[in-house]
């Protein structure tokens, strides 16, 4: 992260759902790369049931500090709340834009937006194609970058796309219904606003001479 301090980025928030898994993404463009930093809270509560229903260690990923032990058995919002401000206090990264899906808890977004985040909700559907044909593209041409986000990238490949062959759209599934993608729910928050915004803050976003 000290190699990103002074840039700006987006944020990404996935919250629905509240007594499992949570994540929180913030992406940032150097050099015309797009790089990813996603976080994940579950409550203590869950870790080892979720362990055993999943088949992910997540143990083993708080362990490596991708996933934050959040609340007992609801994930506590603030430490949500806590990373974003960490972002900006700490690594001197700042997300002008923060996208979240609209059934997130307002109270937190209340809290964000009297920080000072700019919080935009965005709606899950159909309507996410040209974000994630872009996304698809970046992915492919090896333009977005994850590190050593295991957890993240597990959550990338639970993703299929359910086509509505009338419209000619498509939106984001899981694989299966126990497969977890709120870290890909995150990403794409983010990426929707960063293009829903792109044409206002293309000089902030893009971090040029930084």
């Amino acid at each position: 992260l000290k190699d990103f301090a002074g840039y700006y980025g987006v944020g990404g928030i996935d919250l629905s759902q509240t007594i499992d898994l949570t994540a929180a993404s913030m992406v940032v463009e150097r050099d015309g790369e797009l790089y990813v930093f996603c976080q994940f809270f579950m409550p203590e509560g869950r870790v080892a049931a979720g362990t055993e229903d999943d088949g992910v260690p997540y143990q083993l990923m708080v362990d490596q500090g991708l996933l934050t032990v959040s609340g007992d058995h609801h994930v506590n919002y603030r430490d949500v709340y806590d990373w974003f401000v960490t972002m900006v206090e700490v690594h001197n990264i700042r997300p002008l834009k923060i996208g979240y899906d609209r059934y997130s808890a307002h109270y937190l977004i209340d809290d964000l937006t009297a920080y000072g985040f700019h919080c935009d909700d965005v709606h899950q559907g159909e309507n996410l194609m040209p974000v994630i044909k872009e996304f698809e593209g970046m992915i492919r041409d090896g333009h977005l970058h994850i590190g050593k986000n295991v957890l993240l990238k597990a959550h990338f490949l639970n993703v299929a796309l359910k086509h509505n062959l009338e419209l000619r759209r498509f939106r984001p599934v899981k694989i299966s219904s126990r497969a977890r993608i709120d870290g890909f729910v995150s990403v794409i928050d983010a990426l929707t606003v960063r293009q829903k915004y792109y044409l206002e803050y293309e000089y902030l976003f893009s971090n040029e001479g930084r």
